[in-house]
């Protein structure tokens, strides 16, 4: 149909000769050449021709200054970034063992930055597998309950529940990989030390000894819990991530015993991932702003805080076959307004990206440029019943319109475009 439209547009351009309009769709088209009358450029102007076929153009269009934004709006789908899996082993409260210690890495979406201390929700419902993670319990403990689906656990909160001990989630970088007590020395001492004093334990130095003033605090931390009071770390008893987690889904219901995957979890930043196909890659800027919009909420900010740097091949293309695929890279967004209550996690979204912005600049519709033969482009300008070819500049195409960069041209001056 466009085509179609475009070819009655040139037809309808036969009364110039050897002009060439540029039309949507088509490209550049040349108009076949025979009339009597002709254009000239620079001021030569054209009225009435003496058969009383009129000269002027079809159709006619107004410079105008506007602002231009080449954008581009594609599908997302909200959520909070990959997940990671949470894998049971094993503990030994009464000699502070295990020979591997329990950590847990959320994905790097957001700052870590909550404190929580009061236990969230458990529950024994199940669900489906995700990524990598570990925690501890080896030879046996059931699992009694878990922090339910959907829940945001923070530090020095329980993750799940081993015959009713509580498996805790602390922060840090360094994964729990022995079991602490007193004598012991290192980072990860220190990095306990330091959730300790966040959750408010006091009578001891954050450094990197485990003293004696430090078994107090791991004693009066693990009355508080309901643990063995030892003054031993186990291992197992904790799990170390980079800030509060939001948990996905459960691999285990409650009941189950508690070896292997227990449940996977994301980070607590609402996110929207985009699979941009490469060749809109242009679009994808990092830091770059962009508007979300989706059902029941409208239209929201963001910002891309990640562009995926390996292709994928998504579908097998018109002709069929991987090699006719679309290559597609993911982009991810955070959204501005973290208190903003979204949709469904898996919920789809539009997201408009944006390339360029132009304000208040000098644009004509683009079917008013005519293709030159010396090359470039123009615009045939109306005035007082004749019409002359100004040779123009173009900058910015968007939205039906472009950007006329130079050319001798004023706001409201009246240009030629086909019917």
């Amino acid at each position: 149909m466009g085509e179609q439209r475009a070819r009655g547009r040139l037809r309808a351009l036969r009364w110039l000769p050897s002009r060439q309009w540029v039309l949507p769709g088509l490209g550049v088209m040349a108009v076949a050449a025979g009339c009597a009358a002709a254009v000239g450029f620079g001021g030569v102007g054209q009225g009435d021709d003496s058969s009383g076929t009129s000269t002027l153009p079809p159709g006619t269009a107004t410079v105008t200054r506007a602002d231009l934004v080449d954008y581009l709006d594609v599908s997302g789908t909200l959520g909070y970034g990959p997940a990671s899996a949470l894998t049971a082993r094993a503990i030994d409260d009464a000699a502070g063992g295990g020979t591997a210690g329990a950590t847990g890495t959320s994905p790097a979406d957001g700052p870590a930055d909550g404190r929580g201390t009061g236990a969230a929700g458990t529950s024994g419902s199940s669900g489906t597998a995700g990524a990598s993670g570990t925690s501890d319990v080896a030879g046996g403990g059931i699992i009694t309950a878990l922090a339910d689906v959907g829940a945001t656990v923070g530090r020095g909160q329980p993750l799940y529940f081993v015959d009713t001990r509580p498996i805790v989630l602390l922060y840090g970088a360094v994964p729990a990989y022995r079991a602490l007590r007193a004598g012991v020395a290192g980072d990860d001492v220190r990095q306990l030390e330091e959730n300790l004093r966040a959750l408010g334990y006091r009578g001891f130095t954050v450094d990197k000894t485990f003293g004696a003033a430090t078994t107090t605090a791991v004693r009066r931390w693990q009355t508080d819990l309901g643990l063995p009071v030892t003054g031993v770390v186990p291992p197992g008893r904790i799990v170390y991530a980079s800030g509060p987690i939001r948990i996905a889904t459960h691999t285990v219901e409650a009941g189950a015993e508690a070896a292997g995957e227990v449940l996977t979890f994301t980070g607590t930043t609402k996110l929207v991932l985009v699979n941009l196909k490469v060749e809109n890659s242009r679009l994808a800027v990092q830091d770059a702003p962009v508007t979300v919009t989706m059902g029941g909420v409208g239209s929201t900010p963001g910002t891309i805080v990640k562009v995926g740097t390996v292709a994928t091949a998504v579908g097998d293309g018109a002709g069929g076959g991987q090699q006719n695929a679309d290559l597609t890279i993911p982009v991810t967004i955070q959204l501005t307004d973290q208190a903003q209550q979204y949709p469904y996690d898996g919920a789809p979204v539009t997201v408009r990206l944006t390339a360029q912005t132009r304000s208040r600049v000098l644009c004509v519709p683009v079917e008013a440029l005519l293709a030159l033969r010396e090359g470039g482009f123009g615009v045939e300008v109306i005035e007082h019943g004749t019409t002359r070819i100004v040779p123009v500049t173009v900058g910015l195409f968007a939205n039906g319109r472009v950007e006329i960069v130079e050319g001798d041209l004023t706001e409201g001056t009246a240009v030629g475009v086909p019917k």
